[in-house]
């Protein structure tokens, strides 16, 4: 493990700060810590972690106040764990709902918070990867299919080529009109996306969908483009009679789509390849670096992201995450 790990702690037991402190630090991290709300939120813009641990109940500002204003703040992508002596199941929902990535609750077992601690900072750190590997490729489409051999462009490949310069147009509209409201009804959106990719595959038999209602910050269009893309790799690398599941959750500020298969079992290798745009199975013409490209750019567009998981223990779980309007409604 990396003794460099950067966590913030917010506790206002002193003795179970320090006890905590101590297990850290002989786990390798490097800890800083606060005893209250304001000094904690200071403490995470001043240190930067890479993960912050903070209690639930303390007088002045509280857990849920402290992880509120991170999440609007520049680090608002920073792991968050409760630790509480709180097992009110509301409270825990309410913290999750709110942007938490876990809730322990005292007596804790190092062992759970290590492994919380660890599951955390590689996702963020994977997170990260992804992002930067967009930065630096820019949506270049040309590079992106220069595989093992050169084809031709197939009629795919020119339509994602024309999504992506109505992405540029759009982008350029939004801004010249000054933050335009843009809205996206996700049960309409997913049910023209469905509509669109699976119609005519033969595969409407094997859809799940369960999706929470929402109203999300996103141009229609493109994120029923992007919920399409992730069909497509669905319906590629899954065999029919299989499920494909869509599954919608509600979040205290961001909407969480679900799509999975049921295909191939993925090494980490191949789900390594998959995030970074890279082919997953060889001798196939469907090139996957390019719709995933595709969804990524159009979710960043929205300050949303795209992210990839296994659907254990068969198959891909895409990710996309979108922020809802301020209302919804």
């Amino acid at each position: 493990m990396n003794p460099r790990r950067k966590v913030v702690l917010i506790e206002d037991d002193k003795n179970f700060s320090e006890v905590l402190t101590n297990i850290l630090e002989y786990s390798g991290y490097q800890v800083k810590t606060a005893h209250g709300g304001v000094e904690g939120f200071e403490l995470i813009h001043a240190f930067n972690p890479e993960v912050v641990l903070c209690d639930l109940h303390m007088p002045g500002l509280n857990g849920m106040d402290v992880l509120n204003q991170l999440r609007n703040s520049e680090q608002k992508v920073t792991p968050f764990i409760f630790i509480s002596g709180d097992s009110d199941y509301r409270n825990i929902r309410k913290g999750m709902n709110q942007g938490a990535d876990d809730f322990l609750t005292k007596p804790i077992l190092m062992q759970d918070l290590l492994e919380s601690i660890e599951s955390r900072i590689q996702r963020r750190k994977e997170f990260d990867s992804a992002a930067e590997l967009d930065e630096q490729t820019d949506f270049d489409f040309q590079q992106e299919t220069e595989y093992e051999e050169k084809e031709s462009w197939s009629a795919e490949e020119h339509g994602i080529l024309e999504i992506s310069s109505r992405i540029n147009r759009y982008l350029v509209d939004v801004e010249s009109n000054n933050q335009s409201e843009i809205r996206a009804n996700i049960l309409s959106t997913a049910g023209k996306a469905v509509i669109q990719t699976l119609n005519h595959s033969g595969r409407l038999g094997d859809l799940q969908m369960d999706l929470d209602p929402g109203i999300l910050a996103a141009n229609e269009e493109l994120l029923a483009r992007a919920i399409s893309e992730m069909l497509k790799n669905c319906l590629e690398y899954s065999e029919s009679g299989t499920p494909i599941v869509i599954k919608g959750i509600s979040e205290a500020r961001y909407y969480k789509l679900l799509i999975c298969d049921e295909g191939k079992r993925l090494s980490d290798l191949e789900l390594k390849n998959i995030r970074n745009y890279k082919p997953f199975g060889k001798g196939s013409k469907y090139k996957p670096g390019l719709g995933i490209a595709l969804a990524s750019k159009i979710m960043r567009t929205f300050n949303g992201s795209l992210n990839f998981d296994k659907n254990e223990p068969f198959g891909l779980k895409a990710i996309l995450l979108c922020p809802k309007t301020k209302n919804n409604t």
